[in-house]
């Protein structure tokens, strides 16, 4: 689901159902969004949400990927765990 835009506050519908549905998520933010998509995956795991992140490098924007290269790296999409996320929060 788009979150139109590239925050989501914890105080909003979208984020709060995704906490009471406990739902598993994939972050695909776009390359200038590295910074709000390590502070969502952060948020997320604190509430002990399943996380994966999608490589969107080689293209501008998500919605710009042929639907068979994203659906390879939703497939390919690694858990994201506090130790992963500070691995990639060093990394990026």
């Amino acid at each position: 689901m788009p979150i139109l835009g590239s925050s989501l506050r914890e105080t909003s519908q979208l984020f709060q159902a995704i906490i009471k549905h406990d739902t598993p998520i994939y972050v695909a933010l776009d390359k200038d969004a590295e910074k709000k998509a390590v502070f969502l995956i952060k948020k997320l795991l604190e509430y002990e949400i399943e996380i994966y992140k999608i490589d969107t490098s080689g293209y501008e924007d998500v919605g710009d990927m042929p639907r068979r290269v994203f659906d390879q790296r939703k497939t390919d999409a690694l858990p994201m765990t506090f130790t992963s996320y500070l691995q990639y929060r060093l990394l990026s």
